[in-house]
């Protein structure tokens, strides 16, 4: 009995130095895993921490579109406003290009006019000099016949009286 005794002790020592070895695996293998584990929480802490990082530039860019859109609707407006209105300046441009023309055969017609109407004045200021001249030369021989009517009648008088 003691031999089997010893037999069954020194198979338990073995069983137990292989279990300790085993023990040795798995708490190594612990470790391991731990380290491991470690490295994934820190590699997991680091990538949600990218992910926060991530979710806070997607929102920003997300916020940085919704005014690029606003501004476009913005600029869209405005050019649809100032198309509008360059449409209505270039009707007012136009209308006014039509009362220039206007205006400006008119005004060519009004030069004509003034160019006829200054004729008709130096043609009516001719004709009163050459009719003031006329009077004068009409009053010189006036004057003259009378005079030569007072020498005749003198010269008769004369006549009559030396006969």
């Amino acid at each position: 009995e003691y031999w089997n005794f010893h037999d069954m002790n020194q198979k338990l020592k073995k069983d137990v130095t292989v279990r300790d070895k085993e023990i040795e695996a798995l708490k190594k293998k612990l470790r391991d895993m731990e380290s491991s584990m470690s490295k994934d929480r820190t590699e997991l802490d680091s990538l949600n921490s990218q992910l926060a990082s991530l979710e806070r530039l997607n929102n920003k860019l997300q916020m940085d579109m919704d005014r690029e859109v606003d501004l476009r609707k913005r600029a869209e407006n405005m050019v649809n406003g100032l198309n509008t209105e360059k449409k209505h300046l270039e009707e007012q441009i136009e209308s006014l290009l039509k009362k220039v023309s206007e205006v400006t055969l008119s005004f060519k017609s009004g030069q004509s006019l003034a160019r006829e109407m200054t004729e008709k004045a130096r043609q009516s200021e001719q004709g009163r000099t050459n009719e003031e001249k006329l009077r004068k030369l009409a009053e010189t021989r006036e004057t003259r016949a009378q005079n030569l009517l007072l020498e005749e009648i003198q010269r008769r008088k004369q006549a009559e009286s030396d006969s």
